[in-house]
């Protein structure tokens, strides 16, 4: 729980408990296995490839454009601690979907699945954020596996890279 940054009580040991029992026969080779199993769960993976063609979108294709998220929120809303307002949000992910023409789903669409889901919460001000730092920084990982400039970039610089827990 410490390297996911997600608080240990009832409800996330009990997630990860019910993760457990529904993939029982898989191994876990490496920590990071394990976090991409929560990931797919709280994204419910297999709920969303059953609804691909609803959704209009694959699941890789569902990570990705939540990659980019993460990388915005690191390269525009650092000062706002990685917030940013429901307007930013349908700015953001209609920009991100005429620059990818696979993602077909309506930007309403799109938001309302990643807020109902959890992926992002609404703060006290009516602003929105990653739930939790541990999927943030997942998914920051995750824009960084094809973007290398961007690793590197996080990489050299020491104080930035140390600024995150996992």
């Amino acid at each position: 729980f410490t390297q996911l940054n997600i608080p240990s009580n009832y409800w996330t040991v009990s997630l990860f408990i019910w993760i457990f029992e529904k993939n029982a026969d898989a191994t876990f080779r490496n920590n990071f296995q394990l976090i991409e199993l929560y990931i797919d769960n709280l994204l419910d993976k297999e709920s969303f490839i059953s609804k691909e063609s609803v959704y209009k979108i694959d699941f890789e294709d569902f990570k990705s454009y939540l990659s980019e998220l993460a990388y915005y929120l690191v390269k525009e809303k650092t000062d706002e601690n990685y917030i940013l307002t429901y307007v930013e949000l349908i700015t953001f992910t209609s920009s991100y979907k005429l620059k990818n023409r696979k993602f077909v789903i309506d930007v309403e669409d799109i938001v309302k699945i990643i807020i109902d889901k959890g992926v992002l919460k609404r703060t006290d001000n009516k602003m929105f954020t990653f739930r939790l730092n541990g999927v943030f920084e997942y998914f920051l990982a995750y824009y960084m596996k094809d973007n290398h400039d961007f690793r590197d970039e996080i990489i050299d610089d020491g104080h930035f890279y140390l600024s995150f827990g996992n």
